[in-house]
């Protein structure tokens, strides 16, 4: 080989080593993780004290090769847990998380540590706040409209200056929405409003009784009149004074439709056969008289012959 030749080779292979070494940094820069605030993530976003948590941490190498690792957790710095990952060349970005109970509200600093062989790792630490649920029903205070549940808004309890995290404020055992005087523990009910006693009517009379009317009475037949008897049995006075007080029973009934011209006029006819009967009594009597009388002439006469 000339030495012309050897000059040439020496510096070309020079100047390839120097590319080589030049390169080699810029491949290894290639695959450090860039870990910004967003990369940690608390799940809910609002995360309630006693209740469970997810610490989500996001990784993206952005690297031309395969990275395997594993990511610390930490709050106030003390380690929850690990978590591993797995890169792929070019691939999308990668989501490891860990579970964490905060015990009490508060602001809490969770901090994420990146280790890695093949990957310059990294570190992030980021504030979490963690709220209180008063009442336990899964929803956070500032977002909780009644923060101890009783059924009286928090901004009603602030207008009646009641406790909103107290769902009995005077301690009487009685809700505050129950309470007429949530303040006052001597009292729970509002007295009853009594009516003032209203005017005695006097009790109305008793209805009269209806009194039906009585149906009219047929008026007996009149007995026809026959003039003096001339046979054996004749009416006596008691038969007479008998008809005339059955027509004067029958005419006085209540009721009755006989008018007074009738009355008087039955009354007539009835001292007419009394005056009649009377008569004709007398004369049966003096004729039987007079018989008696020729009967005992003729008989003393048989007697003196």
């Amino acid at each position: 080989m000339s030495i012309s030749s050897r000059i040439f080779i020496f510096p070309a292979f020079l100047v390839a080593s120097i590319c080589f070494w030049l390169l080699m940094p810029a491949s290894v820069s290639a695959c450090v993780t860039p870990l910004i605030p967003n990369d940690i993530q608390p799940v809910p976003t609002a995360p309630i004290a006693n209740n469970s948590v997810k610490l989500y941490a996001s990784i993206n190498p952005n690297c031309d090769q395969d990275v395997e690792g594993t990511v610390t957790f930490s709050i106030d710095g003390i380690e929850l847990g690990t978590s591993p990952f797995s890169y792929k060349a070019l691939g999308r970005t990668e989501e490891v998380w860990i579970a964490w109970t905060p015990e009490a509200p508060g602001v809490y600093m969770a901090t994420v540590n990146i280790i890695s062989d093949t990957l310059e790792g990294g570190s992030l630490s980021k504030e979490i706040l963690v709220v209180d649920d008063n009442d336990g029903d899964g929803i956070a205070d500032s977002l909780d409209p009644d923060d101890d549940n009783d059924g009286v808004s928090d901004y009603e309890e602030g207008n009646q200056l009641t406790d909103p995290n107290n769902p009995d404020t005077d301690g009487d055992t009685v809700n505050d929405l129950e309470d007429a005087f949530p303040l006052d523990p001597e009292k729970t009910e509002e007295e009853p409003v009594i009516p003032p006693p209203q005017p005695s009517h006097p009790p109305e009379p008793a209805p009269e009784p209806q009194i039906s009317p009585e149906p009219p009475s047929e008026p007996e037949p009149e007995t026809p009149d026959l003039g003096p008897q001339t046979s054996d049995e004749t009416e006596t006075p008691t038969s007479t004074a008998a008809t005339t007080t059955e027509y004067q029973v029958v005419s006085t009934a209540p009721g009755s439709f006989v008018s007074n011209e009738a009355k008087n006029k039955d009354n007539g006819e009835n001292n007419k056969q009394g005056k009649g009967g009377a008569k004709t009594m007398w004369g049966v009597a003096i004729l039987f008289a007079a018989l008696a009388g020729a009967f005992e002439l003729k008989h003393n006469k048989k007697k003196k012959k």
